[in-house]
């Protein structure tokens, strides 16, 4: 579960500081990630639950 949750965090981080287009995914897939700020929240919050441990690149989300 950690695992799949840290996989998607990364890809939507990485989409969304260097745009979605370096992973393959539309143009405004950012935008909609933006949009949907609660759902990764909940993805993090799987991977603090799980491990302690927190990713300092949410604040920038």
């Amino acid at each position: 579960m950690v695992a799949a949750a840290t996989k998607r965090l990364y890809s939507v981080l990485v989409s969304l500081r260097y745009g979605p287009e370096v992973l393959g995914m539309r143009s405004d897939a950012g935008e909609t990630m933006r949009a949907e700020k609660d759902a990764l929240l909940a993805v993090h919050d799987v991977i603090t639950a799980h491990t302690g441990l927190s990713v300092p690149e949410m604040a920038e989300a």
